[in-house]
C-alpha cells in the first residue's frame, strides 16, 4: 500500500484564506453587488425586479465572477506549470491551493445564501457544492490529486452562459435574439467543458490507476464516487439544457411563422 498518502491537516493559513474568502463573497452578495447592480449594471432591469429576484440577480453575477476567477488560473496553470505535464496525481501546488481556498469560501457562502433564500435552493446544485468542497478539502489537506481539482475548474467556463440565461429572461431579454444565442452557447460550452471533462477525467484515472489502487481503499472509492456523481449531474443537466434549447428554438420558429402569415 502507498503510505505516501498521509493526512497533513488543514494549515492555519489555508483556514484564514477560506474564512476571509467566505466573508468577502458574503460582502459581495449583500453589500457590494446590490449597489453596483442598482447604479451601474443594467439598473432599470435590476430595479424593476422584486426584492427576492434582486438577491438571485446578485447571486448569479457573483457566480459568474467566481467562475472566471477559478477557470482563468486553471487554464494558465495547466498550460504553463510543468508539474501538470504528465497528469500525475502525486503532487501539490501552492499557487493552486490558494485558488482552491478562495473557491471553497465561495461555495460555503453560496450554500449559506441558498439556505437563507429557498427560491435559490436547488438540490443538484447543493450536492455539487458538497462534492466540490469535500474534494477541495481532500486535495489541500493531503496535498495530492491537484490534477483532478485543477482540471475540474475548467467546467466553470459553462457558468457565465447558464447565469446569463436567467439574467436575460428576468431582465426583459427573453424575446431578444441574444437569448437564443446564449442558449446555443450553453449547449456548446457544456459539450466542450463538461461532457469532454467526463472523458478527460476517465483518462486521468486510467493513467493513474496504479497510484489510486496502491493508496488507501477509502480514497479509491471516494474518487470513483466523486467521478460518477459529477458525471451523473453533468449528464442530467445536459439533458435539461438540450430539451430547453430545442423548446426555445421551436417556439421561436412558431412565432416567426405567425408573423409571416
Amino acid at each position: 500500500e502507498n503510505d505516501n498518502i498521509v493526512h497533513l491537516g488543514f494549515p492555519t493559513i489555508n483556514i484564514a484564506v477560506v474564512v476571509g474568502s467566505f466573508f468577502g463573497w458574503l460582502m459581495m452578495q449583500f453589500i457590494i453587488m446590490p449597489r453596483v447592480s442598482s447604479s451601474l449594471l443594467f439598473p432599470k432591469s435590476y430595479l424593476a425586479l422584486s426584492k427576492k429576484k434582486r438577491v438571485i440577480w446578485n447571486n448569479y453575477v457573483i457566480s459568474t465572477i467566481h467562475s472566471v476567477f477559478t477557470a482563468g488560473p486553471a487554464i494558465y496553470l495547466l498550460l504553463t506549470d510543468a508539474a501538470y505535464d504528465d497528469w500525475n496525481m502525486d503532487f501539490g501546488d501552492y499557487k493552486t491551493s490558494i485558488v482552491y481556498n478562495i473557491s471553497s469560501g465561495y461555495f460555503i457562502c453560496d450554500t449559506l445564501v441558498m439556505a437563507l433564500y429557498p427560491e435559490i435552493f436547488n438540490i443538484p446544485i447543493f450536492f455539487h457544492h458538497v462534492f466540490v468542497l469535500t474534494a477541495q478539502y481532500s486535495v489541500v489537506s493531503y496535498w495530492k490529486w491537484f490534477i483532478i481539482g485543477t482540471s475540474s475548474m475548467l467546467t466553470e467556463l459553462t457558468t457565465p452562459f447558464i447565469n446569463n440565461r436567467w439574467l436575460l429572461a428576468n431582465g426583459g431579454g427573453k424575446d431578444h435574439w441574444l437569448y437564443i444565442v446564449n442558449g446555443v452557447c450553453i449547449w456548446l460550452s457544456w459539450v466542450a467543458f463538461r461532457i469532454s471533462y467526463i472523458f478527460l477525467m476517465g483518462y486521468i484515472y486510467y493513467i493513474n490507476w496504479d497510484y489510486l489502487v496502491s493508496g488507501p481503499t477509502f480514497f479509491l472509492y471516494y474518487w470513483i464516487f466523486i467521478y460518477f456523481s459529477i458525471t451523473g449531474l453533468n449528464l442530467l443537466w445536459f439533458k435539461k439544457i438540450t430539451m430547453g434549447l430545442l423548446s426555445a428554438m421551436s417556439g421561436k420558429k412558431k412565432e416567426n411563422k405567425k408573423k409571416s402569415q
